[in-house]
């Protein structure tokens, strides 16, 4: 389950995206997200979510792409998978970006999800 974020300046979406990850050993106030040092992955600051799956953000030509993967020891259930789209979302949102949000979701694993 991917989300995919159209927009014509991914880069400057991202580096707002980026602004509410906190380092897993010391989050800032505010942090939605956590990410280990020397990690591209992050996960849900909420305690009731982190570490139940985690999200690798990438930029793309005209696009972000958020990817789920799975902890090594677990599946990720729908309910995390839908807990951890709506803080992606509620995050974008939050960023103050002037242009609207073209979001796309899947509703299955997508190309670059690791979940089997």
């Amino acid at each position: 389950m991917a989300l995919y974020l159209k927009t014509s300046e991914p880069e400057k979406v991202m580096q707002a995206f980026k602004a509410s990850v906190g380092d897993i050993d010391q989050p800032h106030d505010g942090a939605r997200w956590l990410r280990p040092k020397d990690s591209e992955y992050i996960t849900h600051a909420d305690p009731e979510w982190a570490y139940k799956s985690w999200v690798l953000p990438s930029v793309r030509q005209g696009a972000l792409l958020f990817n789920i993967i799975r902890p090594e020891d677990r599946y990720v259930s729908v309910k995390a998978y839908a807990a951890y789209h709506a803080e992606l979302v509620g995050t974008l949102m939050d960023a103050g970006l002037a242009q609207p949000l073209d979001i796309k979701m899947s509703s299955r694993c997508a190309d670059g999800d690791l979940n089997a």
